[in-house]
């Protein structure tokens, strides 16, 4: 199982303080994944719905 865990970091509080970083960090750590089975069937859905407009546009 792949495990990617995203971060925020300050960067010498030039871009967040640190306490921003933390509520990100928190933020990012307690969200639910997202169903990517779901996510793929869409991303095709998308994919035939432009080729169908495309197809539609060279008529």
């Amino acid at each position: 199982m792949e495990v990617s865990v995203m971060k925020v970091r300050p960067f010498k509080g030039r871009y967040c303080s640190r306490q921003q970083a933390n509520r990100v960090n928190d933020m990012l750590l307690s969200s639910k994944r997202p169903d990517h089975t779901a996510l793929k069937k869409e991303a095709e859905e998308f994919i035939e719905y432009i080729k169908a407009k495309r197809s539609m546009q060279k008529l």
